[in-house]
Order: C-alpha cells, then sequence, then structure tokens
C-alpha cells in the first residue's frame, strides 16, 4: 500500500490528568521499541484515565494501523474525529484504514474530509488517486495525482500510476513522458522499462520498445513477461529469430504462457525450426485438442520434415474439426501427392477449389486428369 503507516504522536498536554499521561509515554516507548501489542494495553490505560484524550486514541488507531487491526483504527479515529472534527491526519488515517478494510467509498469520503481541511496531505490525494483508479476513474486519479506531484515532486508512486492511468486512457505518448520522469528519479525499476516499453508498443516504436524491454530483463531477468513482449516487438520488425529466442526464453519462466506458446510455435515454423514446430504445436494441441489452426501447422512442419504419413493424420484432424477448412484441404492433397495417393489427393484439391481457395486452381488441372 502507498500509504506510510503513522508514527505515535508525543504530545501528551492535552490531558491534565497525571495518571493518563503517564500511561500515555509509557505507550509511546513501546510503541517506539515495536511492542505494539504493549503499546494498546497502554494507550487504553490512558484513555480509561481520561475518556477525552484526544492524542491517545490517535495514537491507538495508529497502533493498530501497524497491527492491520483496521476496524479497531477505524473506531478510533471516529472517536477523535468526535473530539476534534478538524484533526485532518485521523480522516487521512482513517481513509487509510477503510481502503484496506474494502470500504472504498467510505475511505473517499475520509479523504475528501482531510483533503477539505488540509491540503497539504500528499498522502491523502495520493490513496485517493489509488482509489479512482482502481474504480477505473483514470482522469480523477491522474488530477490527484498530480497533485501530490506539486507537493512530492520525486513521489514515484505518483509518477508511475499517473503513467498507468494514461496508457488505460490509451495516451501512450503521456504515458510514455510520465514513466520517464519515473525513471529518471529511479531507474532501478524493471515495471517502469516494461511499462514504458508496452506503450513504445501501441506507438509501434519497435525499437524503443526492444530497448526498454532488455533494460527490464537486465534489471528482472526472471519475468517471462518482458520477453514475451520483447519477443512480440521483434516480430514487428521481422526479426523472426530474435522473436523465437526470446519466446523460448519466456516460456523457460513461465511454460505455460499462451502468448509465449502460440508465438513461439509461429515464429518456429516461420524459420524452419520444424523440429521446433512440431514440439511447439505439439504442446499447444495438449492445451486445446479442437483448434484446428493447430493441427494444420503441426502438419505443415511434419510435411517440410517428410513425415509425410503425420503430416496426413494431422490434415485430416484438421478437417474433422472444420469441414470447410480450405487450406487443411489443400495441404493433404500436396502430402497425398507426394504419398502417391493421387486419387485422394485430387478429390483433396478439389474440396479446396471448391471452398475458394485460390491457390488450388492453380494445381487442380494437372493433379486431376480428366479420364
Amino acid at each position: 500500500m502507498v500509504l506510510v503507516m503513522a508514527a505515535a504522536l508525543s504530545l501528551n498536554g492535552q490531558s491534565q490528568n497525571a495518571e493518563a499521561v503517564t500511561a500515555f509515554n509509557e505507550a509511546i516507548a513501546h510503541f517506539n521499541a515495536k511492542a505494539f501489542e504493549k503499546a494498546i494495553v497502554s494507550y487504553s490505560r490512558a484513555i480509561e484515565a481520561d475518556p477525552a484524550y484526544t492524542k491517545a486514541y490517535y495514537n491507538r488507531g495508529n497502533t493498530r494501523l501497524n497491527l492491520e487491526d483496521y476496524k479497531g483504527a477505524i473506531f478510533d479515529y471516529d472517536k477523535v474525529i468526535g473530539l476534534d472534527p478538524k484533526f485532518a491526519k485521523a480522516f487521512l488515517y482513517k481513509g487509510f484504514a477503510e481502503m484496506k478494510s474494502n470500504e472504498t467509498k467510505a475511505a473517499l469520503r475520509s479523504f475528501n474530509a482531510a483533503l477539505g481541511l488540509d491540503r497539504s496531505l500528499d498522502a491523502a490525494f495520493l490513496n485517493r488517486g489509488v482509489i479512482q483508479q482502481k474504480l477505473e476513474n483514470y482522469e480523477l486519479a491522474i488530477d490527484d495525482y498530480s497533485e501530490v506531484l506539486k507537493l512530492k515532486p520525486t513521489n514515484y508512486t505518483a509518477m508511475y500510476n499517473t503513467g498507468l492511468c494514461h496508457y488505460k486512457l490509451n495516451n501512450f505518448q503521456e504515458a510514455v513522458t510520465s514513466f520517464t520522469d519515473a525513471i529518471n528519479h529511479n531507474p532501478t525499476k524493471a515495471e517502469l522499462f516494461e511499462n514504458r516499453g508496452k506503450a513504445y508498443l501501441k506507438m509501434e516504436k519497435f525499437p524503443d520498445a526492444i530497448a526498454d524491454f532488455t533494460a527490464a530483463a537486465s534489471i528482472n531477468p526472471s519475468s517471462a513477461e518482458v520477453y514475451y513482449y520483447r519477443g512480440y516487438a521483434k516480430m514487428q520488425i521481422h526479426d523472426l529469430g530474435g522473436a523465437n529466442t526470446d519466446f523460448a526464453l519466456a516460456l523457460q519462466i513461465n511454460p505455460a504462457h499462451d502468448g509465449a506458446m502460440k508465438n513461439k510455435a509461429m515464429t518456429s515454423l516461420q524459420i524452419k525450426k520444424y523440429d521446433e514446430a512440431i514440439t511447439d504445436y505439439s504442446n499447444l494441441i495438449k492445451t486445446d485438442s479442437k483448434n484446428e489452426t493447430y493441427f494444420l501447422n503441426r502438419g505443415l512442419a511434419y510435411l517440410q520434415s517428410e513425415a509425410f504419413e503425420n503430416a496426413e493424420s494431422d490434415f485430416n484432424t484438421a478437417i474433422d474439426l472444420n469441414e470447410k477448412f480450405a487450406e487443411a484441404y489443400f495441404n493433404l492433397s500436396n502430402v497425398l501427392t507426394k504419398m502417391e495417393k493421387l486419387p485422394e489427393a485430387c478429390e483433396a484439391i478439389k474440396e479446396a477449389s471448391k471452398l475458394g481457395y485460390e491457390p488450388a486452381n492453380a494445381h487442380i488441372n494437372a493433379l486431376c486428369i480428366e479420364k
């Protein structure tokens, strides 16, 4: 979460009750020692001695935040607000506790109240922006992040999230600008280069995208997504060998990566790595045995490898799955011709032609000699 946990507020002059003040100070010592449970006990003693001890409620709420007791924290902040309706930070931290409790509407009200009292609370703008972003109110989120950056110009989260929001709005150049600002302040985050690379992809600036994915991979070499996107960018500039290598790297990290599996198979076939293509399409068929295109392409790899019987079987399976698959009939004719099954080859190419597959027309007369 983006909000830093609140610290204990060491102002005890608000209470005139000596017992309350003593317990309050003990609680602060426990809090600073990260003995949060003991701090809760001491703050509760202070409150018992002085039920109007605002700072004790506030600090107990902060302590409960550290213990992830969000319901308890909300209770304490409500007590603070009841005693001091202008206590802006009580609204701020109450909003945080409500965010963590998935009370989105309540959190928005609390952040609005905090900012109504104190517009210097950058954390309130930041967390309200996070909520708006989750609600897909991207323009409102950008407005909030802009306010954060006015107050804290180097806030990484605001810069990064602004870029994400612009990306969602298809403002790709603005996204690049935001990610670049974040990179200039923190060049060690792989996610920045990855997301700027994705924006460059959308802008069809493929060399820039490749450079960013390469930078991301150097920071985080265990991300399958980075290699997948770099492979995709390389496909767009027709570097099929490089793309194939990147898809293979993605699959080493995540063997179930759907996009990498499909593109690895396709590029393996295109660069004539037929044995790999056969393996790739076999893996895809395991995930979807009803996909006629997978059988067609594995059949093509078998055909080029001269494994004719396997190719015939795959083309027939593709046709069984889609009886109007003209390309499968055409390639079935090719393999049947190589197997010298000419009558069957003629019937297959006739079917391809009937289904409108133009390449079939150039061969049908030579293959189907009328008797």
